[in-house]
């Protein structure tokens, strides 16, 4: 029998293949592969017909329909998708769909379920798909056992709830609630767990099937303000809060950790306060970087764990080598990892909201425009609320690699900002590593005094994201290794770009080799190490102690004019002692596409790139002679 191969191959870098037509139609039993780091591009509708073989529509790579989708497929076990498959192959590639227009019809869409976790965190990006349809999906056909909830007489606990197999986490009542109705709809947008412990090992590390109606229209979701009651406070199911509620942008109370069993009681504050959970309800990626505009503007910080790992040199994220404490966060002053504001498909995370009293409502809302195939770190929208005069950060976060040069994804950030200023009144956010645990590979700092000592009596906080003023200058910030195994391991930097195109400085220093050096983009530095260094590697802003003496701490000026991306435009944001600019844009070759001058600077200016792809040079000159040259991709 003949067979039609429609094959869109990428030979080097990214492929754009593009089908302009009212509607493309995909015969049954045609063989399409989409390879990886391609983008096929239909201007319109695609309908795919039924096949009766096990040829499939095989995405390696990014489709786009602008328009409608039909996939008329039908099969007789049920997964009627599996003719149009969004392929993962671990450590290369996952497929990703975006649809414009109305969704008629499955596709398949393959995940692994990793041993990293108990309760597995999922996002099912399907319409019409029951918790029967995840159950079928996750176990694979196998059979699972329901166990309902039957505490025992005057007891609220009952703990064979845990071993029912899916869950959803309960935003309004801050519980993981276990799901025994099988007809009962699932929500795209909201976080899902799957029981991986009683009788399904089986399915962890193996590649598992989803098949379900894409979802492409936007999703809301409506949160609720809510307030943690004191630590012995029960929830629903009977649990103490106290036993798994945690918050990574406060530092943990007194007495909240220790056993609950031990019958003191601990009252949390507003720690553990609206902070929801969430999925990505598409078969794309989706991009958060309007994180100043999410929750009615009230978001303080998002938070990825790490489930599904992907090799950083494929351009679709990290890989984690090992045991480690691996988390992305990212926070509404631009600090912190800006990989979180880039969710992938089935993938989920958790927000910090501020200044949300309880039970006020607000819509988080995943917008169609928001869906990207992108899963780079762009410099995210944190500007889009703040006017020209709003202070800048000075960021560097350090990485650690293994002795093959791996990179173990643990990291922390240490942040120079006048956010972190007495008179700020708590601008500042700081991020704490609530899952780091002694048994794994990281590194955290600890919260200093301004005096420069460290405070005791927050030693238990592992510090994620680390802040300090302006005037902390030549003062230690204590850094905490923890090597489980012996071993050599690197220490590589990340700079923002803010610190990166200053005059100012992060230091390092090894107090064990005494060894001192400035934190450059290119900063490399390998050690070895075993167990936990507690006294060993200190970060210094600005100067070094040995500096300090000789000259005074020159007062940061922090003038910026940036160029930034608003969704599919991007803008530059004059900085305020410039009365007007000049502004010119550039092709990757050189040649001036424009220029417009006399710019009003107290706006954004919209660059005018049009609705092709590339990569640009901008350059804005101020009157008063100072320039800056950013390169843009588009």
């Amino acid at each position: 029998m003949k067979k039609n191969l429609f094959l869109i191959a990428a030979f080097s870098g990214f492929v754009f293949s593009q089908a302009q037509v009212a509607t493309a139609f995909v015969k049954g039993n045609t063989k399409v592969k989409v390879k990886q780091n391609t983008l096929f591009y239909v201007g319109g509708d695609v309908k795919v017909g039924n096949y009766t073989n096990n040829d499939k529509v095989s995405n390696e790579g990014n489709i786009r329909v602008t328009g409608k989708f039909t996939n008329d497929n039908t099969d007789s076990d049920g997964r009627n998708g599996k003719n149009f498959v969004n392929e993962y192959e671990k450590g290369k590639y996952y497929g990703q769909l975006i649809i414009g227009g109305q969704v008629s019809g499955e596709i398949e869409g393959d995940l692994e379920l990793t041993s990293s976790f108990a309760y597995h965190p999922i996002s099912l990006p399907f319409s019409d798909y029951t918790y029967g349809d995840m159950v079928r999906d996750a176990f694979a056909g196998r059979t699972v056992q329901y166990h309902g909830y039957n505490p025992k007489p005057n007891k609220n606990y009952d703990p064979n709830r845990y071993k029912n197999p899916v869950f959803v986490w309960n935003n309004e009542t801050f519980t993981l609630d276990h799901v025994v109705n099988n007809s009962t709809p699932l929500t795209p947008g909201n976080y899902y767990a799957v029981n991986t412990m009683e009788g399904t090992l089986a399915i962890r590390g193996q590649k598992t099937q989803y098949f379900g109606v894409p979802q492409a229209a936007d999703v809301s979701i409506r949160l609720t303000g809510y307030e943690v009651p004191n630590k012995l406070g029960l929830n629903v199911w009977g649990e103490a809060y106290g036993s798994y509620i945690s918050d990574f942008t406060k530092t943990v109370p007194n007495g909240w950790k220790t056993n609950i069993s031990d019958g003191n009681d601990a009252d949390g504050g507003d720690f553990g306060d609206n902070i929801f959970w969430l999925g990505n309800p598409f078969t794309s990626n989706v991009d958060l970087g309007q994180i100043s505009n999410l929750l009615g503007g009230k978001v303080t910080a998002i938070y990825q764990g790490q489930s599904n790992k992907y090799t950083r040199k494929d351009g679709n994220g990290d890989a984690v080598h090992g045991k480690v404490n691996a988390s992305l966060i990212y926070t509404k002053n631009g600090t912190g990892d800006a990989r979180a504001l880039k969710l992938r498909p089935y993938h989920t995370l958790g927000i910090k909201a501020e200044d949300l009293s309880k039970d006020e409502t607000q819509d988080f809302v995943f917008k169609q425009a928001m869906k990207t195939f992108n899963i780079g770190s762009d410099t995210p929208n944190t500007v889009l609320q703040r006017g020209n005069s709003a202070s800048v950060v000075y960021q560097a976060g350090m990485d650690i690699y293994d002795a093959q040069g791996n990179d173990t994804n643990s990291r922390f950030y240490v942040v120079a900002g006048d956010i972190y200023e007495a008179e700020a009144k708590g601008e500042g956010i700081e991020i704490y590593n609530t899952s780091f645990n002694d048994a794994a590979l990281g590194a955290y700092t600890l919260q200093e005094k301004e005096d420069g000592s460290v405070a005791e009596n927050l030693v238990e906080n592992k510090v994620y994201i680390n802040g300090v003023n302006f005037k902390y200058a030549g003062k230690p910030i204590q850094v905490v290794f923890n090597a489980p195994e012996a071993g050599n391991f690197t220490f590589k930097t990340r700079l923002n770009e803010t610190l990166e195109n200053s005059k100012y400085n992060f230091y390092f220093e090894d107090k064990k080799e005494g060894v001192v050096k400035k934190v450059t983009p290119d900063f490399e530095y390998s050690f070895t190490a075993n167990g936990k260094e507690t006294d060993r590697f200190v970060m210094y802003w600005m100067q070094t102690p040995s500096q300090l003496a000789p000259k005074e701490i020159e007062e940061v000026r922090t003038p910026q004019t940036i160029v930034f991306k608003d969704f599919d435009t991007h803008k530059v944001r004059f900085d305020s002692d410039w009365k007007s600019a000049d502004v010119y844009v550039y092709s990757i070759n050189g040649q001036l596409l424009y220029a417009d001058k006399k710019v009003n600077t107290q706006n954004d200016y919209t660059l005018r790139l049009g609705n092709s792809t590339g990569v640009y040079v901008v350059k804005a000159v101020a009157d008063n002679g100072e320039e800056v040259t950013k390169k843009i991709i588009k």
